[in-house]
Protein backbone atom coordinates (compact mmCIF):
# COMPACT_ATOMS: atom_id res chain seq x y z
CA UNK A 1 0.00 0.00 0.00
CA UNK A 2 1.75 3.54 -0.85
CA UNK A 3 1.05 6.61 -2.56
CA UNK A 4 3.03 8.58 -5.25
CA UNK A 5 2.88 12.24 -6.01
CA UNK A 6 4.45 15.98 -6.57
CA UNK A 7 3.09 19.03 -5.34
CA UNK A 8 4.31 22.59 -5.51
CA UNK A 9 8.19 22.25 -4.07
CA UNK A 10 7.40 18.33 -3.07
CA UNK A 11 8.09 15.27 -4.29
CA UNK A 12 7.24 11.54 -2.66
CA UNK A 13 6.99 8.15 -2.82
CA UNK A 14 5.52 6.52 0.21
CA UNK A 15 5.27 2.40 0.88
CA UNK A 16 4.29 0.01 3.48
CA UNK A 17 4.28 -3.72 3.20
CA UNK A 18 4.03 -6.98 5.19
CA UNK A 19 4.90 -10.53 3.34
CA UNK A 20 4.15 -13.61 5.48
CA UNK A 21 7.04 -16.26 4.21
CA UNK A 22 6.67 -19.95 4.71
CA UNK A 23 10.29 -21.88 4.23
CA UNK A 24 12.75 -19.12 4.43
CA UNK A 25 16.22 -20.47 4.44
CA UNK A 26 18.08 -20.16 7.73
CA UNK A 27 20.51 -21.44 9.54
CA UNK A 28 20.29 -23.44 12.48
CA UNK A 29 22.50 -25.00 14.67
CA UNK A 30 23.63 -28.41 14.76
CA UNK A 31 23.90 -30.05 18.43
CA UNK A 32 25.33 -33.56 17.49
CA UNK A 33 27.88 -31.53 16.38
CA UNK A 34 28.10 -29.40 20.14
CA UNK A 35 26.22 -26.56 18.13
CA UNK A 36 29.54 -25.59 16.80
CA UNK A 37 28.46 -26.51 13.50
CA UNK A 38 25.10 -25.00 11.09
CA UNK A 39 23.43 -25.99 8.09
CA UNK A 40 20.96 -24.30 5.74
CA UNK A 41 17.07 -25.29 6.20
CA UNK A 42 13.44 -23.62 5.73
CA UNK A 43 12.01 -21.98 8.89
CA UNK A 44 8.43 -22.09 9.09
CA UNK A 45 6.65 -19.31 9.10
CA UNK A 46 8.65 -15.70 8.74
CA UNK A 47 7.51 -12.10 8.81
CA UNK A 48 8.45 -8.91 6.26
CA UNK A 49 7.02 -6.08 6.84
CA UNK A 50 8.05 -2.50 6.70
CA UNK A 51 8.42 0.95 5.00
CA UNK A 52 9.99 2.37 1.98
CA UNK A 53 9.79 6.32 2.09
CA UNK A 54 11.69 8.77 -0.49
CA UNK A 55 10.90 13.08 -0.30
CA UNK A 56 12.34 15.77 -2.84
CA UNK A 57 12.44 18.98 -2.26
CA UNK A 58 13.26 21.53 -4.50
CA UNK A 59 14.61 24.42 -3.40
CA UNK A 60 14.61 27.74 -5.38
CA UNK A 61 15.50 30.91 -3.72
CA UNK A 62 15.45 34.02 -5.59
CA UNK A 63 19.21 34.69 -4.70
CA UNK A 64 19.67 31.12 -6.34
CA UNK A 65 17.41 31.09 -9.86
CA UNK A 66 18.40 34.33 -10.64
CA UNK A 67 21.96 33.13 -11.35
CA UNK A 68 20.78 29.72 -13.11
CA UNK A 69 20.92 27.77 -9.96
CA UNK A 70 18.73 25.49 -7.25
CA UNK A 71 18.75 22.44 -5.27
CA UNK A 72 17.49 19.37 -4.52
CA UNK A 73 16.94 18.02 -1.37
CA UNK A 74 16.93 14.33 -1.68
CA UNK A 75 15.80 11.86 1.39
CA UNK A 76 15.23 7.58 1.27
CA UNK A 77 14.40 6.09 4.57
CA UNK A 78 13.97 2.25 4.56
CA UNK A 79 12.23 0.21 7.50
CA UNK A 80 12.53 -3.24 7.96
CA UNK A 81 11.34 -5.20 10.46
CA UNK A 82 11.56 -9.06 9.57
CA UNK A 83 11.46 -11.64 12.56
CA UNK A 84 10.23 -15.31 12.87
CA UNK A 85 7.09 -15.96 13.87
CA UNK A 86 6.42 -17.90 16.71
CA UNK A 87 9.48 -20.48 15.71
CA UNK A 88 10.38 -23.56 17.50
CA UNK A 89 13.95 -22.98 17.70
CA UNK A 90 13.80 -18.69 17.24
CA UNK A 91 10.41 -17.71 19.07
CA UNK A 92 10.21 -14.15 17.66
CA UNK A 93 13.82 -13.28 16.94
CA UNK A 94 14.45 -10.36 13.96
CA UNK A 95 16.10 -12.30 11.14
CA UNK A 96 19.81 -11.88 10.78
CA UNK A 97 21.81 -9.75 8.35
CA UNK A 98 19.63 -6.96 7.88
CA UNK A 99 19.64 -3.12 10.01
CA UNK A 100 16.10 -2.13 11.06
CA UNK A 101 16.83 1.40 9.79
CA UNK A 102 18.45 2.78 6.57
CA UNK A 103 18.23 6.72 5.66
CA UNK A 104 19.86 8.07 2.48
CA UNK A 105 20.17 11.99 2.02
CA UNK A 106 21.68 14.18 -0.61
CA UNK A 107 21.54 17.90 -1.04
CA UNK A 108 22.72 19.28 -4.68
CA UNK A 109 23.44 22.34 -6.24
CA UNK A 110 22.36 22.10 -10.18
CA UNK A 111 22.95 25.02 -12.44
CA UNK A 112 21.12 25.17 -15.93
CA UNK A 113 25.23 25.21 -17.22
CA UNK A 114 24.52 21.67 -17.16
CA UNK A 115 26.87 20.96 -14.00
CA UNK A 116 25.87 19.94 -10.42
CA UNK A 117 27.75 19.24 -7.50
CA UNK A 118 26.28 17.68 -3.65
CA UNK A 119 26.73 16.34 -0.46
CA UNK A 120 25.15 13.35 1.07
CA UNK A 121 24.94 11.11 3.71
CA UNK A 122 24.03 7.39 4.33
CA UNK A 123 23.45 6.61 8.03
CA UNK A 124 22.37 3.07 9.47
CA UNK A 125 21.44 3.96 13.04
CA UNK A 126 22.04 0.18 14.43
CA UNK A 127 23.35 -2.76 12.19
CA UNK A 128 21.78 -5.97 11.77
CA UNK A 129 21.74 -8.97 14.19
CA UNK A 130 24.82 -11.18 12.85
CA UNK A 131 22.47 -14.41 14.29
CA UNK A 132 19.22 -15.38 14.07
CA UNK A 133 19.87 -16.03 18.43
CA UNK A 134 20.23 -12.32 18.23
CA UNK A 135 22.88 -13.05 20.36
CA UNK A 136 25.19 -9.82 18.91
CA UNK A 137 23.93 -6.82 16.93
CA UNK A 138 26.44 -4.78 14.24
CA UNK A 139 26.85 -1.33 15.48
CA UNK A 140 25.66 1.26 13.10
CA UNK A 141 27.44 3.98 11.00
CA UNK A 142 27.49 7.02 9.08
CA UNK A 143 29.31 7.84 5.65
CA UNK A 144 29.83 11.47 4.30
CA UNK A 145 30.26 11.90 0.56
CA UNK A 146 30.13 13.92 -2.60
CA UNK A 147 29.68 13.80 -5.95
CA UNK A 148 29.63 16.05 -9.34
CA UNK A 149 29.39 16.00 -12.58
CA UNK A 150 29.40 17.88 -16.22
CA UNK A 151 27.53 17.79 -19.21
CA UNK A 152 30.04 17.12 -21.70
CA UNK A 153 28.13 16.38 -24.74
CA UNK A 154 24.95 15.70 -25.78
CA UNK A 155 24.92 12.55 -24.55
CA UNK A 156 27.73 12.39 -22.32
CA UNK A 157 28.00 13.35 -18.55
CA UNK A 158 31.17 12.82 -16.96
CA UNK A 159 30.91 12.67 -12.96
CA UNK A 160 33.27 11.85 -9.97
CA UNK A 161 32.51 10.20 -6.20
CA UNK A 162 34.26 10.75 -3.05
CA UNK A 163 32.69 7.76 -0.81
CA UNK A 164 33.14 7.83 2.70
CA UNK A 165 35.75 10.68 2.92
CA UNK A 166 36.28 10.43 6.79
CA UNK A 167 37.68 6.80 6.45
CA UNK A 168 35.30 5.34 8.42
CA UNK A 169 35.66 1.60 9.85
CA UNK A 170 32.12 -0.32 9.45
CA UNK A 171 31.07 -3.70 8.65
CA UNK A 172 29.17 -3.35 5.75
CA UNK A 173 27.53 -7.02 5.20
CA UNK A 174 27.03 -9.71 7.61
CA UNK A 175 26.68 -13.58 6.51
CA UNK A 176 24.77 -14.78 9.20
CA UNK A 177 24.91 -18.34 10.95
CA UNK A 178 22.76 -19.50 13.82
CA UNK A 179 24.00 -18.42 17.22
CA UNK A 180 27.55 -16.84 17.01
CA UNK A 181 27.86 -17.34 20.40
CA UNK A 182 28.15 -20.89 19.85
CA UNK A 183 30.31 -20.59 16.62
CA UNK A 184 33.33 -18.64 17.61
CA UNK A 185 35.54 -17.67 14.92
CA UNK A 186 33.26 -17.73 12.24
CA UNK A 187 34.47 -15.49 9.59
CA UNK A 188 31.10 -13.71 8.59
CA UNK A 189 31.87 -10.12 8.64
CA UNK A 190 32.87 -7.62 5.74
CA UNK A 191 34.71 -4.31 6.24
CA UNK A 192 33.49 -1.69 4.58
CA UNK A 193 34.82 0.18 1.90
CA UNK A 194 37.21 3.24 2.99
CA UNK A 195 37.93 6.22 1.55
CA UNK A 196 37.68 6.11 -1.79
CA UNK A 197 36.96 8.17 -5.45
CA UNK A 198 35.27 7.45 -8.15
CA UNK A 199 34.80 8.93 -11.66
CA UNK A 200 32.95 8.01 -14.69
CA UNK A 201 31.22 8.56 -18.39
CA UNK A 202 27.33 8.30 -18.14
CA UNK A 203 25.91 7.77 -21.87
CA UNK A 204 22.12 8.81 -22.66
CA UNK A 205 20.47 7.37 -25.82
Amino acid sequence: MGTRGQHSHFAWDLALYRSWVENEFVDFSLPQFGNTVSRTTNADDTIHQGIEAGLDVFIEPDFLTSKGLWMTWRNVLTVNDFFFDNDDTFGDNNLAGVPDILYVTELRLNSDQDWYTGVNLRWVPDGPYADYANTLQVNGYKLLGFTAGIKIADIATFYVSAENVLDKNYISNVSSVADLSREQGAAIFTPGQGRAVFGGLTLTY
